[in-house]
C-alpha cells in the first residue's frame, strides 16, 4: 500500500528528472535550486533575500549563496532598497528576464504534461491539496 508521502516522492522525483532533462535539452545547465530562485525573483519587481527564503520555504543564507552566485553569472542584479539602506533589492538583469522567459516554457510544457490525464476539475484539486499538506507539514508540531 502506498502512503502519500511515498506516493509525492515520486512524483517530486519523477518531475525533476523531467524538468533537468528539459532545461538541458535547452542548453540551460544551472541547478534547479538555481532556476528556482531565478524564477521567484522573476515574478516580483524587486525582493529581499529574506522574502526569497520565505516564499521558497529555504534557510536565508542559501538563498543569499544562490542569489550571490546568479548575480556573478549575470542574471540578477542588487539594486537598493527604496526605504532600508541596509537591504537591497534583487531583480533579474535583461540575460535573466529572458531565461525566465524560457524556463517559464519549459515549465508549463511540463506542467501540461503532467496533468494531461487530469480534468481541470482535478488538476484544481490535485493543488488544493499539496498547498493544504504542505501548510499542514510547515506547522510547528504541539508535544503530545
Amino acid at each position: 500500500m502506498s502512503s502519500a508521502g511515498h506516493a509525492l516522492f515520486g512524483l517530486l522525483h519523477v518531475y525533476k528528472r523531467a524538468l533537468r532533462e528539459r532545461y538541458l535539452k535547452a542548453g540551460i545547465t544551472l541547478p534547479l535550486s538555481h532556476l528556482r530562485v531565478l524564477r521567484e525573483i522573476g515574478g516580483h519587481q524587486g525582493v529581499m533575500a529574506r522574502e526569497l527564503a520565505e516564499a521558497l520555504l529555504q534557510d536565508k543564507g542559501l538563498i543569499t549563496r544562490v542569489t550571490r552566485e546568479l548575480e556573478r553569472e549575470g542574471l540578477v542584479e542588487r539594486h537598493p532598497h527604496p526605504s532600508d539602506s541596509r537591504a537591497a533589492h534583487l531583480r533579474l538583469s535583461n540575460d535573466g528576464r529572458a531565461l525566465h522567459e524560457r524556463i517559464n516554457a519549459i515549465e508549463q510544457a511540463c506542467d501540461a504534461q503532467m496533468t494531461a490525464a487530469l480534468s481541470d476539475d482535478q488538476a484544481s484539486a490535485f493543488i488544493r491539496t499539496v498547498n493544504a499538506m504542505t501548510e499542514q507539514l510547515d506547522r510547528p508540531q504541539e508535544s503530545p
